[in-house]
């Protein structure tokens, strides 16, 4: 019996028609397509919406269920619910979008290893992606990987039962700092802290980040093939997340699965692929540039704003400074609240301008507004933004502030 198929499609009636042909060739017995609603202020979305769904003729022996929403949900609600009532009907699925066009291979290559690691808790997902450059080689079909990409993946039942729309366990596994358990280095420590705290703070729509996090914190890897089986076609203007181009991850061409299929004889993560993706999927090779480009280039950033005569804290110690507050709740806001405690510096204040984080404690910090600085008797600001942007906001802090001493971290190492 072939493996049930979740389809899900919204607004894009070209790409639609392309993967749908792909699914035909493979002629499921059981269909899923999912389908979000339009959104009232997009021009002609309602007739695009109507277009996408009329694609969808089944004229092979096959059951069809819609589950499609007349209301827009949004893509984390409207995906993550469709999956629910999904794997409330069935053990197993192969899911694809509707901008993801899979080799035919790709169902044989599901089918294979959803069959292979139906009951071993280790495994959470099977993904056709493969980002890797073209050099990369392994002895066997395919590999193990903390990343999960879903641009044409599978997964059980017994793994989609994590899966937590509102990730309720963020708050613990931040307060503890699991994430270094999980991750490598501290870049990709407070790359992902943050994208999990925007996500569970509903500042982002996606339900991936929030599968993502179901999958790790169960400890569970996704198995990624050998060569890539999906080509994402969707990049453009029209796309609800991947509006711009992009090089190593976009359009990519798909490759039959060689003869014979192999298994590998043990599951470990392949930890080399996962820093090709994490350096130049994720962007840590980027970052990792950026932040060591202020000075000091062989001294990695974060060692030096912890440690040395010159590090920040050892800066705000000798300077003397009370009633302190940072300016900005990101990646290194976060870093300098999390070890200020370790130099007995007490951080009172965290100024962010995201209104869904004010009033809450971060590290013992009190999230305010600017507009509270006055009321609060702040008497120094750290600026802690990462990019070049920081400039403009230093400006303007000195304008509306002038009672207020205004400095940069990257002043202070």
């Amino acid at each position: 019996m072939k493996t049930p198929v979740v389809f899900i499609i919204f607004n894009r009636p070209d790409t639609t028609k392309i993967v749908f042909e792909k699914i035909r060739d493979y002629k499921p017995e059981e269909l899923f397509v999912i389908a979000d609603g339009p959104r009232t202020d997009r021009l002609n979305e309602t007739e695009l919406c109507k277009q996408a769904r009329d694609v969808i003729n089944v004229d092979w022996d096959c059951n069809v269920t819609f589950f499609y929403s007349e209301m827009n949900l949004g893509c984390q609600k409207r995906i993550s619910s469709g999956l629910d009532l999904v794997f409330n009907k069935v053990e197993r699925a192969i899911i694809l979008e509707d901008d993801c066009v899979p080799h035919l291979d790709f169902f044989a290559y599901c089918e294979e290893l959803l069959e292979w690691y139906a009951d071993d808790t280790r495994i959470m997902a099977v993904s056709g992606d493969n980002f890797q450059n073209a050099d990369f080689n392994i002895p066997h079909s395919y590999y193990f990987s903390l990343y999960n990409h879903v641009w044409g993946w599978a997964t059980w039942r017994r793994a989609w039962k994590h899966f937590d729309v509102d990730m309720n366990l963020w708050p613990a596994i931040k307060k503890e700092g699991l994430l270094k358990d999980i991750l490598d280095n501290k870049f990709e420590e407070y790359y992902w802290e943050n994208i999990f705290e925007k996500t569970y703070q509903k500042q982002v729509d996606s339900w991936a980040y929030a599968w993502t996090f179901a999958c790790w914190i169960q400890n569970g890897l996704t198995i990624l093939p050998k060569r890539n089986l999906v080509s994402n076609i969707g990049f453009g203007e029209n796309a609800t997340h991947t509006k711009g181009s992009d090089q190593l991850t976009g359009n990519l061409p798909v490759y039959a699965i060689e003869k014979p299929f192999l298994h590998p004889n043990f599951i470990i993560r392949n930890k080399n692929s996962d820093s090709y993706t994490s350096e130049n999927i994720f962007g840590m090779k980027q970052q990792k540039e950026s932040l060591s480009s202020i000075g000091l280039k062989k001294i990695p950033l974060y060692e030096r704003i912890l440690k040395g005569e010159k590090s920040i804290f050892n800066s705000l110690i000798s300077a003397g400074q009370e009633k302190l507050a940072l300016y900005g709740a990101g990646r290194m806001g976060r870093f300098i609240l999390k070890h200020a405690a370790d130099f007995n510096i007490k951080i009172q204040y965290l100024i962010d301008s995201n209104p869904n984080l004010h009033d809450q404690l971060i590290s013992g910090a009190k999230v305010i507004s600017l507009n509270e600085v006055r009321n609060n008797d702040i008497e120094t600001i750290v600026v802690t933004i990462e990019g070049d942007h920081d400039k403009e906001i230093i400006k303007k802090l000195y304008k509306d502030h002038p009672e207020v001493n205004i400095i940069s971290w990257k002043e202070l190492i």
